[in-house]
């Protein structure tokens, strides 16, 4: 949790440093949360985890965009995106998923936009890089902050010039190193050399 809480402040800092290095688009910044439910996320367990391959389990996600306008077309993203959830095993017909311990995965992402330029429906697409953070809420297990990349896109329909809706679907792909030695307790986990998950999402537009 520590290390999410430090991440968060430098996604603050650079979040208000982009918004005040460009006074002249102050006017059209969008201020987007979002509420959404997100999947995916799988681990290869080795041979002391008795619930053999490990998962993050699915479940809500929550967040806020930012976007800011390059032209009509494209706007610069940055993104902070949290999961609170929990590892399980067992997935066996003969076995119950087990809850394994809680984890928090966030992500923390700069993407560009390139949309549409009609005033009330806007088709758009979206590419991103950043980093994940997996803090697992467990005691002797240390965070873990990998580099992700994230693609997607979706609509956004305004109300007025000022508010609007977007729906989004986007996928997430975290790399990660073969190794077993951070996420190691009383289970360890030789995870794989990469991790995918989806969410699809709803959020709110505020355009100042």
């Amino acid at each position: 949790m520590k290390g999410q809480n430090q991440t968060m402040k430098r996604f603050a800092i650079v979040l208000i440093t982009a918004l005040l290095s460009i006074p002249a688009l102050a006017q059209q910044v969008e201020v987007t949360p979002f509420f959404g439910y997100r999947s995916g996320g799988e681990f290869q367990a080795d041979a002391i985890n008795p619930f053999g391959d490990v998962e993050i389990d699915d479940s809500d996600a929550y967040g806020v965009m930012v976007n800011i306008p390059l032209t009509p077309w494209s706007q610069i993203e940055l993104m902070a995106d949290f999961q609170n959830s929990n590892f399980k095993g067992g997935d066996d017909i003969f076995v119950p998923d087990q809850n394994l311990g809680d984890v928090d995965v966030a992500y923390y992402h700069v993407g560009f936009v390139f949309q549409g330029d009609h005033p009330r429906v806007q088709p758009f697409g979206v590419f991103s890089l950043g980093a994940t953070n997996i803090s697992p809420d467990l005691e002797g297990l240390d965070s873990e902050t990998k580099f992700s990349t994230s693609f997607g896109g979706g609509v956004k329909v305004f109300f007025s010039k000022n508010v609007g809706l977007r729906l989004e679907g986007r996928g997430f792909y975290t790399v990660l190193d073969t190794e077993n030695d951070d996420f190691c307790d009383n289970y360890c986990y030789e995870y794989t050399d990469d991790m995918w998950q989806g969410e699809v999402r709803a959020g709110l537009i505020m355009r100042f």
